[in-house]
């Protein structure tokens, strides 16, 4: 299962209200988008949609830096299910 495209849908539609600024794709800083409240929700969202569980150790600016790292990093709690 690849998260990206559901990662990239919450995003844009529940965070961002359904405008992307320019350029942003799955490799644009995502901290530069969305806010802390935003990480929060997404964190919500990834534990909720996926069934995985994110260590608070886990929940660090590199983990969130682009769409695709955060993928990466649910791509690997799966696995570890």
């Amino acid at each position: 299962m690849d998260p990206l495209p559901e990662l990239r849908a919450f995003v844009v539609e529940d965070l961002l209200l359904g405008e992307a600024p320019p350029g942003f794709d799955e490799k644009a800083p995502l901290l530069r988008a969305i806010d802390s409240l935003g990480v929060l929700r997404l964190v919500a969202f990834v534990e909720k949609r996926f069934g995985v569980r994110i260590p608070d150790r886990e929940v660090v600016p590199a983990n969130f830096e682009s769409l695709e790292r955060l993928a990466s990093s649910v791509r690997k709690l799966l696995a570890g299910r």
